[in-house]
């Protein structure tokens, strides 16, 4: 964690991480925390390094992050992050606007999923999505092209409406195959998961849900955290959401 900062130009460091299901009983892991495991591991890791070989480190993960205490000093101290849903984000991308660099670690932590239901999984990636939406609006349109499955299932679609469905089907394989390639490369030789029935068997279905939760993330401006329901607002600020009509305010839960 330190060791960034022996270059006085760093302001503040990062990790990576991979996704650990958490265990669910004698059963093991369940199937949705498998899911959004490997989406952690594999998807979102992906997306990092993409976005630093594009544009370089303007953000930090917020798992595991660190600053240098004048650098949080000069932005305005943690209250900077208030009054906004993505605060690692906001404090990576501040760093950056003062001209500090922001580094990623070679060192790859654990990230354990503990939501077991299929409900709450969903609801945790939405506005995941959602919140990186209204925090980077251009990066996050963008991300549309990142995924391969779906695209492959429209390329066979196409080609089976054309006459031609056995050029449709390879069009599909090739698509899930570049899942497959770059779930090894990312989630087994960056971060070093090691699950290979997460990897090789439900990537590709994670990459197909990934899609989903894209298109939900447009969908609304409103997202359940902690029990409350907030809004987001351009920038990546929310406010709590006024509630529906003939319903009184919800109570944030103890």
């Amino acid at each position: 964690m330190a060791l960034p900062f022996a270059d006085e130009r760093v302001g503040a460091m990062c990790c990576v991480y991979r996704g650990v299901a958490a265990p669910q009983g004698k059963s093991g892991p369940g199937l949705w925390s498998r899911l959004e495991a490997v989406g952690m591991s594999v998807e979102m890791t992906a997306g990092v390094l993409a976005a630093r070989a594009m544009e370089g480190m303007q953000f930090v993960l917020g798992p595991t992050m660190a600053f240098r205490r004048g650098v949080i000093r000069q932005m305005g101290g943690f209250k900077v992050t208030a009054d906004y849903c993505a605060d690692d984000f906001v404090l990576g991308n501040e760093t950056h606007k003062m001209g500090q660099a922001v580094e990623l670690s070679h060192h790859a932590i654990d990230h354990i999923v503990i939501n077991s239901s299929m409900v709450a999984s969903l609801k945790h990636q939405v506005r995941w999505m959602k919140s990186t939406r209204f925090s980077r609006p251009a990066g996050h349109f963008a991300t549309s092209l990142s995924f391969s499955v779906p695209f492959g299932l429209l390329a066979w679609a196409a080609a089976a409406a054309l006459g031609h469905p056995w050029w449709g089907l390879g069009l599909f394989g090739w698509s899930v195959a570049t899942r497959l390639a770059l779930a090894i490369a990312v989630g087994r030789l960056v971060v070093a998961d090691k699950s290979w029935l997460a990897l090789l068997v439900l990537y590709p279905m994670r990459d197909l849900m990934g899609f989903g939760f894209w298109v939900a993330s447009y969908f609304g401006s409103r997202i359940l955290w902690r029990g409350r329901l907030f809004q987001l607002l351009p920038g990546g600020k929310m406010r709590a959401a006024p509630p529906a009509v003939g319903q009184p305010p919800s109570a944030p839960k103890a």
